[in-house]
């Protein structure tokens, strides 16, 4: 058998300034993690900008995305619009899809918020 050497157990120096070295080393790598994914994204935005960005007439878009640029609307009030008719949508199997265009023209027509009161309803010109 070998006889193997025993080492000395580490002071309280040495183990706070390992415990400072391991820190300052993890510290820095996810620094540099972080850089590098901060670059990356950024190059992915811009690929996809300069290249993958068709024109926003010919752009087509989700109820979800839809109801973003309204805003203050969720999504199923995107699909109540379209059920309406007041937006028109293409359904493809259970997703409805808006054209940029139509969303543009509905944004532009002015609405008022809150429900009508019955004299509103009952007295409205048509």
């Amino acid at each position: 058998m070998v006889a193997t050497k025993k080492s000395k157990p580490l002071t309280k120096k040495q183990l706070a300034a390992k415990a400072k070295a391991d820190a300052l080393k993890q510290a820095a790598a996810a620094k540099v993690k972080a850089t590098a994914d901060a670059r990356n994204e950024r190059r992915t935005k811009e690929v996809l900008a300069a290249y993958h960005t068709p024109p926003p007439e010919q752009e087509i878009i989700t109820v979800e995305k839809a109801a973003e640029i309204i805003g203050d609307v969720k999504p199923r009030r995107v699909r109540q619009f379209v059920a309406e008719g007041r937006l028109p949508a293409i359904r493809v199997k259970s997703t409805y899809l808006i054209k940029w265009s139509d969303l543009l023209d509905f944004k532009d027509v002015p609405r008022r918020s809150g429900r009508q009161t019955p004299e509103e309803t009952f007295f409205a010109p048509d």
